[in-house]
C-alpha cells in the first residue's frame, strides 16, 4: 500500500501542473485570438497579413485542442485519486475515452488547421507527420492501459465477493455448529 500512497502523491503534483498547463493553452488560445483581431482592426492603413492570421489560428486550434485533451486527463486523474486506485471499471473507461481522444486528435486539429489554411488562401504544410503517428500510438497505448485496469478492476470485484461469500460461509458454519 506504500507505493500506492506514493502514487497519490505523484497523481497530486500532476493534477496542479495539468491545471497549469490547461491555463496556459486557454490564456495562449486567447492571446492568439487578440493579435488576429488588433491585426484585423488595423488593416486600413495597410494590407492583411494573411501568414500571421493562418499561422495565429493555427496556434488557437493547437492551443484549444491540447487543453481539451488535458481536461479529459484532469478528470481521469481526480477521479483516480477520490477512488484511491487505478483499478476501477469507470477509471479504466475514462483512460479508453483519453486514448481515443489522443488518436484521433491529430486527424481533427490537421484536419481544422488544413481548413483554415485553405479558406485564407495559403498552402498548407504536412500535418501528419511523425508527431501525429506519436499521438495514434500513444493512444493505442493508453487502451491497452485501459484493458489491463479494466481486467484489475474485475479481480478486485471478484476477490471483494468472494471475500463476503467466505465471511458469510463461516458465519454460517458457526451457527450450524453451535
Amino acid at each position: 500500500m506504500k507505493f500506492l500512497s506514493i502514487i497519490q502523491k505523484i497523481v497530486k503534483v500532476a493534477i496542479v501542473l495539468i491545471i497549469i498547463a490547461i491555463s496556459l493553452f486557454f490564456a495562449g488560445a486567447v492571446y492568439e485570438l487578440i493579435l488576429v483581431g488588433i491585426e484585423l482592426l488595423s488593416h486600413g492603413a495597410r494590407t492583411i497579413d494573411m501568414d500571421l492570421i493562418t499561422h495565429a489560428l493555427e496556434h488557437v486550434v493547437h492551443f484549444v485542442a491540447n487543453g481539451i485533451l488535458l481536461l479529459f486527463v484532469f478528470r481521469y486523474l481526480r477521479h483516480e485519486l477520490h477512488d484511491g486506485t487505478p483499478y476501477t471499471a469507470e477509471g479504466a473507461k475514462e483512460l479508453q475515452e483519453i486514448g481515443i481522444h489522443t488518436m484521433i486528435h491529430p486527424v481533427i486539429t490537421g484536419s481544422i488547421i488544413t481548413i483554415i489554411y485553405v479558406a485564407c488562401g495559403k498552402t498548407f504544410p504536412a500535418f501528419f507527420t511523425e508527431s501525429s503517428f506519436m499521438g495514434v500510438l500513444l493512444g493505442f497505448v493508453l487502451i491497452f492501459v485501459s484493458l489491463m485496469l479494466r481486467y484489475g478492476a474485475e479481480l478486485e470485484k471478484n476477490k471483494s465477493n468472494n471475500d463476503s461469500k467466505n465471511t458469510e460461509e463461516s458465519k454460517n458454519v458457526d451457527k450450524i455448529e453451535d
